[in-house]
């Protein structure tokens, strides 16, 4: 028979390791052990379970037991703590799993009295993109038919208000005529793609020819907030000619006359 508890075992995605979805269940396997490396198939102690989560409330980290192939009961406590009680059909070894709603690099930990380990990382990518949220360049003003000083910018982010890389963003003018280059220095584009931080700016927005407001709208293909809008006013620039009327009059020598 195997001896003491000396330590525990975490298998993440069948390995050390593992990669996961903000907001999605993970698996992981945790194994009681003795000294010689030996799984206990008879413990039935209750571990306590944790992350190393930057993430702070009880609806980041949530634990749960897969069945069948977990017997014993998990309760979920504050924060990223549970605790997972074996029972004695476990055999020494759990199949449990926690989601994380955070896009970080984090471990999971188990706990029985001055035992403890932790797994390897499991790096939890953000979700799908969901909404878009104007950082900066809004309610600009230039003069007409040039381009606003502060390049509008944006960041896309998940369900969870992750940063979300490598989305499509499409920047359009949609009032006051006016055009947009979302990437200056090559051909003309309004779609781009956001960086690991989830931003991503139009380079050029140039205002329409008419006096007034003009309208920039930047748009993600779906999520519950899929566009926002920046506004800009043109102002009218310096007088480069002189229209008179009439155009033509015949005047009497040592009369006045009104143009306008």
């Amino acid at each position: 028979n195997a001896g003491a508890l000396a330590s525990f075992l975490w298998t993440v995605d069948g390995g050390s390791t593992g990669n996961s979805t903000a907001g999605a269940f993970e698996n992981v396997t945790l194994r009681a052990r003795d000294a010689q490396g030996n799984t206990i198939t008879n413990y039935t102690g209750t571990v306590s379970l944790s992350t190393t989560t930057a993430g702070v409330g009880d609806g980041v980290v949530q634990w749960d037991a897969v069945t069948p192939d977990a017997d014993g009961v998990l309760t979920n406590l504050t924060e990223d703590d549970a605790t997972y009680a074996f029972a004695l059909s476990d055999a020494g070894v759990a199949i449990l799993r926690v989601t994380n709603t955070r896009a970080e690099t984090y471990q999971v930990r188990a706990q029985d009295g001055g035992v403890i380990q932790l797994s390897g990382n499991i790096v939890n990518a953000s979700a799908a993109a969901n909404k878009t949220e104007v950082l900066s360049g809004n309610a600009q003003s230039a003069t007409v038919d040039t381009r606003v000083a502060s390049p509008p910018m944006v960041r896309v982010l998940d369900q969870f208000n992750n940063a979300v890389a490598g989305s499509a963003v499409t920047f359009t003018a949609v009032g006051g005529g006016g055009s947009v280059d979302a990437t200056a220095g090559g051909p003309i584009d309004s779609t781009v793609v956001t960086a690991s931080d989830g931003r991503i700016d139009c380079d050029v927005w140039r205002l329409g020819q008419i006096v007034g407001l003009n309208r920039l709208r930047a748009h993600i293909v779906s999520g519950s907030i899929t566009s926002v809008d920046f506004t800009a006013t043109g102002t009218a620039g310096a007088g480069a000619n002189l229209d008179l009327a009439p155009n033509s009059q015949s005047v009497t020598q040592g009369t006045a006359l009104i143009v306008t």
